[in-house]
Parts: C-alpha cells; structure tokens; sequence
C-alpha cells in the first residue's frame, strides 16, 4: 500500500490529479484547512473584530465552510444565517441540519422564513415565474442574505461556493459577455451605501467540490440527502458535462483558468470598464438598488398582489 506523500507513514486514502498529491486522511484535513486558511489571509477576508454572517443552506459545501471557519477561527464572531424558502420537504430538511451543526459548533442560529413575507417558492413555482424560478431563487436568496446579515450587523458575508461553482459561473459569464458579473466574481467583493450592502467573501474559493466532499465525509458534517426539486436542467446538465470533459484531458483546468481570471483578465478588465453602481435606497424597504424600487420588492408585489 502506497503512503502519505506528506507524513510517509500512513496509508494512502485521497489522490488529488490536479496536484499529483496522494495523502491519508489527516494530512488531506490539514491540507484542507492550510488552503481555507491561506485564502483567507490572502484576501484579507476577516479583519480583526469583524462579524461575519454565514449564509448556511444544509448542502455541503455552506456546511463544510461553517465548520472549517470555526474551527479555524475559534474566537472570530460568527453569524449562521439559514433562508427557509417553504419548498414542501426540502427546505424543513435543511433547517433541520443546519439546526445539527450549529448545536455541534455551539454557535448562535438566525433563521428567516420566506412565508412571513406572504409568499413561499413553492408558491412561485405555481406563477408565470415558474420557468425562470431558480432566477426568482437567487434574488430572493441574495436580497435576504444581504439584508440579514446588514440587519445583525456584520462587515462580512461568507458564503460556501468553490472553485467548481466560480469556474463555471466564469465560463458562463465569458461566453456570454456578461461584462458587469465578470467583474463582481472575486473572492471579496466590497462593501458600499455605508454597509447596506455587505462585503461579500468566498473562503472556499481555492479548493474544489470533490475536496469539499472529503472534507465533509472525513469530518462528519452533516449535510443535505437530497436535492432541491427545482435544481434540474438539460443547461446545468450540460454545464456539469463540459467540465468533466474539460477535466479528463487537464485536471488543473479550474485552478489555471480561475488564476489567470483574477490575475490577467480582472485587471485589464477594470482599466477599462467602470462598473455604474450608482446605487440608492429603495423606495419600499430602504436597501440598496440602482433603481426606485428593487427588484426584490417588485417581485413580491407582483407576488402578493391579489388585486
């Protein structure tokens, strides 16, 4: 049996082809950790004396990020935020292990319910928004989790996407040239309107979802078993295909092709487009937008809006 490249001692368990590294179990939790770290340090993600909100779903990676960050920070003033959208089965499955781990970690849990605001996704689903509801998801999702997190007062909003997630987003802005969400994918994005819209972080960013996996297997975190009944699709089928494909000829495709995004293409990019984020308080609920009322609070209206 092969051993550790890093201890020499112990049993190979985990083989990384993309850094031609096979480790056992405890040095691949070392490595894990090292990596979360270092990406936190290098963009200066945690201040010291910040509060961060951590937007927590019961999948594995919000989880694994969760319990890494804690375990790493131990004295860092932690926030879990859970978003409870009402779909029927789904969503009381996740609160329920999200409620698991934060009584593991002992952290204090901020939990918000979409049908308090008169709607549930699982009513979307019933409307014309129907076929563009994981669009409808995502605002949702975005707008709360920035308001929550402005509401508990926390500099920082962390959330658990990896590598895997912003190559792809990547790959789907470039083809499309989506010049402004190019811009924005970055490991922190800053803050602005005074902290009403809350610095984004992405802790995860640097390692990918088959280590996420690991981690969460090697280190028992509970996580979701099974998936959203509105996450299906031939274009993230397709989506997920290329990159297996892409992967099988160069397994350092997602590392090489994130590092040149933030390294060449970011700031040539930002020499020479200036994002208009003249951003103002919506005229209903006050958080920021770039027009009178958000988009959140149309959405809703039209939601609830029984006239």
């Amino acid at each position: 049996m092969a051993k550790c490249r890093f201890c020499g001692s112990r049993d190979v368990e985990v083989h990384l082809e993309y850094a031609r590294l096979s480790l056992c179990v405890e040095c691949f939790l070392k490595f894990f950790e090292r990596k979360v770290d270092s990406t936190i340090r290098k963009y200066r993600m945690f201040p010291k004396g910040t509060r961060v909100a951590i937007a927590v779903s019961g999948g594995k990676d919000s989880n694994v990020l969760l319990y890494a960050v804690k375990k790493l920070y131990p004295a860092l003033d932690l926030i879990p935020i859970y978003l409870n959208l009402g779909i029927k089965e789904y969503s009381d499955h996740c609160e329920e292990l999200v409620r698991e781990i934060t009584r593991k970690l002992e952290l204090p849990l901020k939990i918000f319910k979409l049908e308090d605001e008169g709607f549930t996704l699982d009513d979307v689903a019933t409307t014309r928004f129907r076929r563009k509801i994981c669009t409808a998801c995502g605002l949702i999702k975005r707008y709360w989790m920035n308001r929550l997190a402005y509401e508990m007062k926390a500099e920082r909003l962390a959330t658990g996407h990896n590598l895997d997630d912003l190559v792809k987003f990547a790959l789907n802005h470039y083809i499309h040239g989506d010049l402004e969400s190019i811009l924005r994918l970055k490991p922190l994005l800053t803050s602005g309107m005074d902290g009403k819209l809350v610095a984004k972080v992405k802790p995860l960013c640097e390692v990918t979802d088959f280590e996420d996996l690991l981690y969460a297997e090697y280190s028992e975190i509970p996580y979701r078993s099974i998936d959203c009944p509105y996450a299906t699709g031939k274009g993230y089928d397709r989506r997920q295909n290329l990159m297996k494909n892409i992967l099988t000829v160069m397994p350092d495709f997602r590392h090489v092709f994130f590092k040149s995004h933030l390294k060449r293409f970011l700031p040539i990019l930002e020499k020479g487009y200036e994002l208009e984020m003249q951003l103002k308080e919506c005229s209903v609920c006050g958080m920021p937008t770039i027009r009178e009322v958000c988009a959140y609070c149309r959405l809703k209206e039209k939601l609830t809006n029984k006239d």
